[in-house]
């Protein structure tokens, strides 16, 4: 777990270390640009893709982390952020 400014963000283990190192820096990106919607970004890098994991808000906060990890090229294949209520 690296601890940012704006809250924990996790990544977890990855085949590569670039890949994980890269992941990282995206958690870490995506959770900056929404940190008002995302308590915690955890993105587990797979060999089919990536599985985002953590706490939003609200679903348009685990909307977001989903469009912005497609957006810089992140192929998604689950979204398992949970919606705190």
């Amino acid at each position: 777990m690296l601890h940012t400014p704006t809250g924990p963000v996790h990544v977890l283990p990855a085949h590569a270390a670039e890949p994980e190192s890269t992941a990282l820096l995206l958690a870490a990106d995506i959770r900056l640009r929404h940190r008002g919607l995302l308590r915690e970004l955890c993105i587990e890098v797979r060999d089919g893709g990536a599985v985002l994991h953590g706490h939003a808000v609200s679903y348009y906060g685990k909307q977001m982390a989903l469009h912005e990890a497609r957006r810089i090229g992140i192929a998604v294949v689950a979204n398992r952020i949970v919606v705190d209520h």
